[in-house]
């Protein structure tokens, strides 16, 4: 298909506002972003408890050709997230085009790389001018964690094609699709488990809704077996000597940054859950939908009942598969409902939706001022 010049112009929207806070973030020595790089240099300099645990990290040593230089990390820094954001929009106008090219409502009528520009600045509808924006809320994007960013371009094409996978009529136990699932499972492991803890809930249990005991259940647990390897030994080496231990404790993290979690669940999903509202009946019949939220409902009880003792415990780090579960969910929501019909209700809905990136630009905005988060 051939792109025209907005096409590229949308899509160095979100490449430009990455790289720019990257840029920003590094000089003003601000969260993860430069923190990160002060973790290479930490590894280069023999530190035990620097312990590159993401495939982020050797990539930015590779392309700072395996010197801990500032000024080339900080460099790589800039390159490679805003390669991971023009990756995020690629995808996400593409998933768009392929799973609406039939459909007789909206279809082609709406420039589906607009929606995706739009998609990758759309944030919770919390606008309030403070470093904790997003903090205590489940963002649609998050502009400041770069493990997060890396793996989001792996996680949406996990998702995806694990979603192709099960509608597939697959006869055989094993077959090409399943071996490149499970290498995609193992790549996005190694950027960062927190997806995975999502995916090897929702993809066996999705499968098995829709095929129950059929013959390539092997195969699901193959591939759900090898993302389970990899994340064993990658915990085993960050936890360890660690001070840290995983513990089931209710809300605590969330509680952390949140004074009223049902109102910032609320207002971090208010698009989906318009959808719903506006089309229970057809959104419930949904696939895509169903595994979208049957994703998100995962990782956010994941987010509620786990959390970390010692140094990580107010790092909410098991709130980061929160983040791709709700751009995925919002992703499925705009697919589905590109395919109803015109009307009211979908103007309303995308109204909402419209409000989401309105918030989002606020966000982006005051990044420069306020921080991140």
């Amino acid at each position: 298909m051939k792109r025209s010049r907005t096409y590229y112009l949308l899509m160095a929207i979100p490449a430009v506002v990455m790289a720019s806070w990257t840029v920003i973030s590094i000089m003003q020595n601000q969260v993860d972003i430069p923190h990160h790089l002060d973790f290479i240099t930490r590894w280069h300099e023999g530190d035990p408890e620097a312990k590159l645990y993401s495939l982020y990290f050797h990539v930015i040593n590779l392309l700072s050709f395996f010197t801990y230089n500032r000024t080339w990390m900080e460099a790589a820094a800039v390159v490679l997230l805003s390669t991971m954001v023009i990756l995020k929009f690629i995808i996400t106008d593409r998933m768009i085009i392929k799973y609406t090219q039939t459909s007789g409502g909206y279809g082609f009528l709406i420039n589906a790389s607009v929606l995706a520009m739009f998609l990758c600045l759309a944030q919770n509808l919390i606008c309030k001018f403070s470093a904790t924006m997003a903090l205590g809320y489940i963002p649609v994007n998050t502009w400041h964690n770069s493990t997060t960013i890396m793996l989001m371009p792996a996680a949406l094409l996990l998702f995806f094609k694990s979603f192709d996978f099960i509608q597939s009529k697959q006869k055989t136990f094993f077959s090409k699709e399943a071996l490149g699932l499970m290498l995609l499972t193992v790549l996005s492991v190694l950027i960062k488990p927190s997806f995975f803890f999502v995916f090897v809930i929702a993809f066996p249990v999705f499968w098995f809704l829709n095929h129950k005991f059929s013959k390539p259940l092997i195969a699901v647990i193959i591939i759900c077996a090898a993302g389970l390897v990899a994340m064993i030994i990658i915990r085993h080496y960050v936890y360890s000597g660690s001070d840290s231990q995983v513990i089931i404790k209710p809300f605590e993290a969330w509680r952390t940054w949140s004074n009223n979690i049902p109102l910032s669940l609320i207002v971090s999903v208010a698009f989906p859950l318009m959808v719903i509202v506006l089309y229970p009946r057809q959104a419930l019949k949904n696939k895509l939908l169903q595994y979208a939220w049957l994703s998100f409902f995962t990782g956010l009880i994941l987010y509620i009942l786990l959390n970390e003792t010692g140094a990580r415990a107010i790092h909410g780090n098991f709130s980061w598969q929160t983040i791709i579960c709700n751009f995925i969910l919002f992703l499925s929501s705009i697919i589905f409902l590109l395919k109803q019909k015109t009307g009211l209700k979908s103007r309303v809905a995308f109204m909402v939706f419209a409000m989401h990136v309105a918030a989002g630009i606020i966000f982006i905005a005051k990044l420069p001022f306020f921080g991140p988060r």
